[in-house]
């Protein structure tokens, strides 16, 4: 006997037929949830969730590699992992957030999708602003450089964007501790303070970066 969606919904009745259609319409058709939103093999969202970007999207895979052929195992990749924020500098006021995943060897495009995030927390064209030393939270030598080169790549995406007046880094690892680099907090001790004169927004965040095999 041939099946007719359309008959069977409007046999069904009103309340049925739209439970229904809806099931079938995502049957058909599908929720798109969890997507690269930018194309480019980077996760990237708002929000203040850390290591996973909202709408559940797995962490991007690295481009295959020539020695995972013929049966040899491909070589681990650094996924790295990160959530900025820019906050008011007079009174530690977050105004955006943003938070992204990728491989290590696509930080410039995780910069720039970051900066494109922050960058629609802040309404007025002009403002100064200055990016702080990102925290390490991996606890080593690989994840202090990596939180370095993105630090200054995001720096360099701010002022890419044409929306900023971008004044040089600022590192206060001199002045706190490396926990506390990533707290709003930090603009109300003495020593900060005066660091961050003249500057009325600031970049504050953290860097994880692990191996993991592809």
């Amino acid at each position: 006997m041939a099946f007719s969606a359309g008959g069977f919904l409007q046999h069904c009745g009103p309340v049925r037929a739209l439970t229904l259609g809806l099931v079938l319409s995502v049957l058909a058709g599908g929720l798109g949830c969890g997507q690269d939103a930018t194309g480019s093999g980077i996760v990237i969202g708002f929000g203040p969730e850390t290591h996973q970007a909202r709408g559940g999207a797995s962490p991007p895979k690295a481009p295959p590699d020539e020695s995972s052929r013929g049966g040899v195992k491909a070589p681990p990749v650094t996924v790295v992992t990160c959530d900025v924020r820019v906050v008011a500098a007079d009174q530690g006021s977050a105004v955006a957030n943003a938070h992204g995943e990728t491989t290590s060897d696509r930080l410039d495009a995780l910069a720039k999708a970051l900066a494109g995030k922050l960058r629609e927390g802040v309404l007025i064209k002009g403002e100064s602003i200055a990016v702080v030393s990102l925290r390490n939270r991996s606890k080593t030598s690989q994840g202090a450089g990596i939180a370095e080169e993105l630090a200054d790549k995001l720096q360099g995406a701010l002022i890419d964007s044409g929306w900023f007046d971008v004044k040089e880094r600022i590192d206060l690892r001199a002045l706190i501790d490396e926990k506390t680099l990533e707290s709003a907090d930090i603009v109300r001790q003495a020593g900060v303070k005066q660091r961050l004169a003249g500057v009325k927004y600031i970049v504050l965040g953290g860097v994880s970066a692990a191996e993991r095999t592809p």
